[in-house]
């Protein structure tokens, strides 16, 4: 059966219900009937008022997600049934007692009371968080609630609501109505017009200007109900007179059309927006049974289905999936033909981007390359830069040997020549790694410098302690002046002893020469280079030269002697 279909089924079954409560309700006055048979209908009728408010509060539990206004609507309903239960009792069960009786009928008074404020609190619900709870002033409306609640339950006290004749309470008896009525009545108006208020202004459905009217119908019945019963009207009264059915059809009605109108949110109408929907899916059963379908779904076998369980399944244009949920599944597909054409420009992209990451690839290797290329350059020109000099001369010797005698001369001065050479290239490349040098490196330059002077048959001795580091400019620039005292001295020396001592980022290299007159004139014109400190002491045909690097020396020590 279709849900539409088993809507108006319930509606068609309310309506007959409350057909045959009235019909239960004239029966006894038109027909005779024993006094146990008359209370019989009595009673089933309130059966019957009393199922249909269970009905329609089993309904709210299912349809009324929200929590705040679903609790509002269950008190609601549980208040109707205390108001059915207290005029079952009042009517069927006490007889003569006329007490008991009064009591029950300003029982009425408390869901009279309190449905109004329950409703309003609904209403300032609508719209809120799930977890929304009400601003505590307004808990304060429960006080006038339950202060005229119990003005009426006194009413015996004081008949301010209900003024009898010759001032005997009676529940029985003629009455009339007093100030405490009129202020009930008037508090009542004044929350229900404050309900209709904030129904209208939190509703967010379209149309809601029309909608608003669905639930003021039966407020409307009910106000005229209400007027005609007060001023007394015989008719109504004999055909008509059930004050607290009607009103309880009348509230009943009221919270439905509300609901129908979706002036409060409902969890209906999933089912005909299921079957609308452009989503080709079904939901089915534990037995594999379409229990919905979509209005495009497409029949599926169960084998399908069975490998749907595992992975997604191609069906062309379409892809088939199933997910499991509590008692069956879902099965769907998906239009991927949009996800595929996205896919295969992803996959041009791809191979494009793979082709630039390519050519980028190789020419930052080719930058590399290029880079490493430029700095051996610099190596090479800082290298050349220092040993051109010596390049130079040993190229000089090389291209001008006249005999053999002098070529194997200028082969002794090359080698000296080339061990510097060789050495300050090597010195260039560490510099490269630090600001500073191990002192023990300028001890091997000089030792391998030593052993190439020995070849131009020249006694020399090297000795000294080297500890620490130098900076590499410190460094470079005394092994510099030391070459180029021994190129000038080279023809003309005899013998020389060095001492070579490095601390504290300072260094001193000292030289004893011996040689004729021609060497010593050599020594006293040497160049220094970079801030070598030099200091000389010539005696005879020897002499003592002192290079210092990394710190200053006194005038003293610079003075010929």
């Amino acid at each position: 059966m279709e849900k539409s279909t088993r809507a108006e089924f319930s509606y068609v079954i309310f309506f007959l219900a409350i057909l045959c409560g009235y019909v239960f309700r004239l029966l006894p006055r038109n027909i005779l009937l024993p006094g146990d048979v008359f209370m019989g209908l009595d009673v089933l009728r309130s059966a019957i008022y009393m199922e249909l408010v269970l009905y329609w509060i089993s309904s709210v539990k299912k349809r009324i997600l929200y929590s705040a206004v679903r609790k509002y609507l269950l008190m609601i309903g549980y208040l109707l049934i205390f108001w059915l239960f207290i005029r079952t009792i009042k009517y069927l069960f006490l007889g003569n007692m006329d007490f008991l009786k009064s009591l029950c009928w300003y029982g009425f008074y408390i869901p009279m009371l309190f449905i109004p404020l329950f409703a309003l609190y609904l209403a300032v619900c609508l719209g809120q968080p799930e977890h929304y709870r009400l601003p505590k002033y307004l808990y304060s409306l429960v006080f006038p609630a339950v202060v005229l609640c119990l003005l009426v339950l006194t009413n015996h006290i004081h008949q301010c609501v209900f003024r009898f004749e010759n001032g005997v309470p009676s529940s029985d008896g003629n009455y009339y109505y007093g100030w405490g009525y009129k202020m009930i009545l008037a508090w009542l108006s004044m929350e229900v017009l404050i309900f209709f208020v904030l129904l209208f202004i939190k509703s967010h459905v379209p149309g809601r200007k029309k909608r608003i009217w669905l639930p003021m119908i039966p407020l409307g019945v009910g106000i005229l109900y209400v007027g005609l019963y007060l001023s007394g009207i015989s008719f109504l009264r004999t055909y008509a007179g059930d004050l607290t059915v009607m009103m309880i059809l009348v509230i009943l009605a009221i919270c439905e059309g509300c609901i129908k109108s979706g002036l409060i949110p409902s969890n209906t109408g999933y089912e005909e927006l299921f079957e609308a929907t452009t989503i080709g899916a079904q939901i089915l059963n534990q037995n594999k049974e379409v229990c919905f379908a979509s209005g495009n779904a497409k029949q599926i076998s169960e084998n399908v289905l069975e490998e749907a369980k595992n992975r997604p399944i191609d069906l062309g244009e379409e892809q088939l999936l199933l997910a499991p949920v509590r008692g069956g599944a879902v099965v769907w597909c998906e239009d991927v033909t949009d996800i595929r054409c996205v896919l295969k420009q992803l996959e041009a992209n791809a191979e494009q981007l793979e082709s630039s990451r390519s050519l980028l690839q190789a020419e930052v290797d080719l930058k590399k390359k290029q880079s490493k290329l430029d700095e051996q350059m610099q190596f090479c020109n800082k290298i050349t830069e220092y040993t051109k000099d010596q390049i130079d001369q040993i190229k000089y010797w090389l291209e001008n040997s006249k005999n053999e005698q002098q070529k194997w001369e200028n082969l002794k001065k090359i080698c000296v020549l080339a061990a510097y050479v060789k050495r300050m290239s090597n010195l260039i490349l560490l510099c490269e790694e630090s600001d500073f040098l191990p002192a023990k490196e300028l001890e091997y330059c000089l030792r391998e410098s030593v052993e190439n002077l020995k070849v131009c048959k020249i006694a020399v001795s090297l000795s000294g302690k080297c500890e620490g580091v130098l900076k590499k400019q410190d460094l470079i620039a005394l092994y510099e002046t030391y070459e180029k005292l021994m190129e000038q001295i080279l023809g003309d020396v005899d013998a020389v002893l060095l001492h070579l001592q490095s601390a504290n980022r300072q260094a001193v290299l000292k030289l004893n020469i011996a040689g004729n007159t021609r060497c010593l004139s050599h020594v006293r014109d040497i160049a220094v280079a970079g801030n070598i400190q030099i200091g000389k002491r010539i005696q005879n045909e020897e002499c003592q030269v002192q290079l210092y690097a990394g710190k200053e020396i006194g005038k003293n020590e610079r003075n010929d002697m």
